[in-house]
This record gives structure tokens, C-alpha cells and sequence, in this order.
């Protein structure tokens, strides 16, 4: 995952953002995001041509590489019951659940129908949002 983000910086470098925008919403990756929320991952790439400017590859990489590399806590039964995990289903972050299901069985998984990464929060966030409160125990917000 970090090399797709590192291929994605590049092609913002050192460019306007007009320029950067353009070039990463040519990529492959970006592509795919934009199929399921094009709205809210044209925003989300938008914020990206910003940040590139001035973050190096190295940081890319160890800021990607916490999702699926990073050292998970012990906790007891109790508060593992307690932890719920949100994915969609056809997101690249799933890449983490294995190693999630293996320290934390009998935590709850939930696995909503939207097509990619926060798909269901851009998708549907009144639901979303609901289903946060309910999770919290806030109930109707």
C-alpha cells in the first residue's frame, strides 16, 4: 500500500495543484477510489496534492506501513468484546483484518456493502453515524 501512495506523491511533487490534481486522478489506484465516492475521494485527493509537496517517501511509507505492520496491545477479554472493527468490503485496509481476527477474536467485525475505503461513511453517513452512535451507546443523536 505505501508504494501506491509513494506513486501517487510523485506524480504531485513539485507541480501546481491544478497539475497534481490532474495527474493523480490518472492513476490506477485513484481511479478505483473514485468509483465508489467520486465526490468524497476527489476531496480527499484534493487535500493529497498538498500534503505531497512536502512529505518525503520515507514518511509515506512508515505512515502506511502503521495499518498493517504496527505493533497490536494486549488487552483483556472484556474490553476485546468491547472493540468493534469497521471495514468495507472491497477495501484495501481489509489487508489488516487477518492480523486483527488473530489477536482480537472476539472482538466484532463489521463489513458493509460500500465499494472501497470509507465508502459506507461517504456513501450513507447518516447511517454511518448512527451506527457510531448505537456502537458508543450514545443511541439517537
Amino acid at each position: 500500500m505505501a508504494g501506491k501512495f509513494m506513486e501517487i506523491g510523485d506524480l504531485a511533487r513539485g507541480k501546481s495543484k491544478e497539475e497534481a490534481v490532474s495527474s493523480i486522478m490518472n492513476h490506477k489506484f485513484a481511479k478505483k477510489l473514485k468509483e465508489s465516492s467520486p465526490d468524497f475521494y476527489c476531496g480527499m485527493l484534493d487535500s493529497f496534492t498538498e500534503i505531497f509537496q512536502w512529505i518525503d517517501r520515507d514518511s509515506v511509507r512508515r505512515i502506511a506501513d502503521t495499518c498493517y505492520k504496527c505493533d497490536l496491545s494486549a488487552f483483556d477479554e472484556e474490553q476485546i468484546r468491547r472493540f468493534t472493527f469497521l471495514y468495507s468490503k472491497n477495501e484495501p485496509a481489509r489487508k489488516a483484518e487477518i492480523r486483527l481476527r488473530r489477536k482480537y477474536p472476539n472482538a466484532e467485525y463489521l463489513i458493509m456493502k460500500s465499494r472501497g475505503h470509507g465508502g459506507f461513511q461517504a456513501e450513507r453517513p447518516e447511517e454511518y453515524a448512527e451506527l457510531m452512535r448505537n456502537e458508543a451507546g450514545c443511541g439517537k443523536g
